[in-house]
């Protein structure tokens, strides 16, 4: 092996000269210098026989019913959370997370498209899932009375500031400036854990 350094009548690639040869015979060069690994070729894996498949089985059984029990406590925690949403989106994610219905079932309820329903839950389950969700709804009566609205507004039900200013009659600078403080409060705590 000759490298373009030593000598000249080689390009970049790493390759082989034959001694009294000007002629180059590359090679692949992959991650090691050659398109084997660091022991040699690369081996193929083979799938395992009878007793590895059952095996697996069993395994994927276990993965299975944890991943299921870990969904119904998710879907029991929104649930749960789901009192402290807009009563709309509170409905629809009873609906989804409590009942078992789909979106479809109620779009065609609602008579709104099915994407449009999707869009809801998932924007309420996004935000009664956050740890921010839950520390407003726990400790926003003990703030002052406009810290608490804002935060209401902003983190529970899921204004955006400039909504929120309209709303509540603020101007966006002071909306801003609780929001700022609401999320400084979050951080603290959790910097306290």
């Amino acid at each position: 092996m000759h490298d373009s350094a030593s000598s000249p009548g080689l390009n970049t690639t790493v390759g082989t000269r034959d001694e009294g040869s000007s002629s180059h015979t590359p090679k692949q060069a992959g991650l090691f210098g050659s398109s084997a690994g660091p022991n040699g070729p690369r081996a193929t894996r083979s799938r395992g026989g009878p007793a590895r498949g059952r095996a697996n089985d069993a395994h994927d059984l276990a993965v299975a019913d944890r991943r299921r029990t870990d969904r119904r406590r998710q879907a029991e925690r929104l649930v749960q959370r789901a009192r402290w949403l807009r009563s709309d989106e509170r409905a629809v994610v009873e609906a989804v997370y409590g009942e078992g219905r789909t979106c479809a079932d109620l779009a065609r309820l609602m008579d709104l498209p099915a994407d449009a329903v999707r869009r809801r839950v998932r924007r309420a389950t996004k935000r009664a899932a956050s740890g921010l969700f839950v520390f407003v709804a726990t400790r926003r009566e003990s703030w002052p009375a406009t810290r608490r609205r804002v935060a209401t507004r902003c983190v529970l039900e899921g204004a955006t500031l400039r909504q929120a200013a309209a709303e509540l009659k603020l101007s966006l600078h002071a909306v801003r400036k609780h929001w700022d403080a609401v999320r400084a409060l979050y951080e603290a705590e959790g910097a306290e854990k």
